[in-house]
């Protein structure tokens, strides 16, 4: 496959988007594991050993996909406690930890964003890779100083976090791996977490894996 790493959310579903139809969906609906299951911390630590211990390949886990689930602070931590529970044994097979995917597609606040990478990395080892989202502008091919204001929004001060994720914009790649996403994350070590490839919203360049 050629694959970096795979990437995995912790919790998903319960959102609703508009369909094509002009309902409302859930389009997590039949992919997703409340994350208040009881097996739930057993089935994501049985994952990243089958990723890592089959294939070879770390995972870079989300814990935030949406919402609905973890509408407040005290079930987003609870959460985050979880996923370190499961992982304290297993760092060395994770490639990283983001907070939330397309924060501000799926409802989340830049406060939270950096509340809840703070909270992850007080309780890591130094240095561990820590993210907190991509920068939802730059899906819009939006002007650098746009792209750079909501990136200092997120990253600028003390965020929690020592990596960068973005994910290149749709359709075309105005922003993304040779893009200069400016001096807040110049330093940063960065993952273009949501590539192009067969199907994806990125594109469909396959050329490079």
């Amino acid at each position: 496959l050629g694959a970096d790493y795979v990437r995995v959310f912790v919790v998903l579903g319960g959102d609703f988007f508009p369909a094509p139809d002009g309902s409302q969906q859930d389009p997590w609906r039949d992919a997703s594991i409340p994350w208040r299951d009881p097996n739930f911390a057993t089935w994501m630590g049985l994952t990243t050993d089958h990723i890592y211990d089959t294939y070879g390949l770390k995972v870079h886990w989300t814990l935030i996909g949406g919402r609905a689930q973890v509408p407040i602070r005290a079930d987003q931590e609870a959460v985050a406690q979880m996923w370190l529970d499961v992982h304290r044994s297993r760092l060395t097979k994770v490639e990283l930890v983001e907070v939330w995917n397309e924060y501000s597609v799926n409802n989340g606040t830049t406060e939270e964003l950096r509340h809840i990478a703070r909270y992850l990395r007080d309780r890591l080892p130094p240095g561990f890779p820590v993210t907190l989202s991509s920068p939802v502008i730059a899906h819009q091919a939006a002007p650098v100083a746009d792209v750079w204001r909501e990136i200092d929004k997120m990253y600028g001060g003390d965020s929690g976090a020592n990596t960068f994720t973005y994910h290149a914009s749709r359709p075309e790649p105005v922003w993304g791996p040779g893009s200069d996403w400016g001096p807040v994350v110049r330093s940063l070590a960065k993952r273009n977490s949501e590539p192009r490839g067969p199907g994806a919203s990125a594109g469909g360049d396959v050329t490079n894996p």
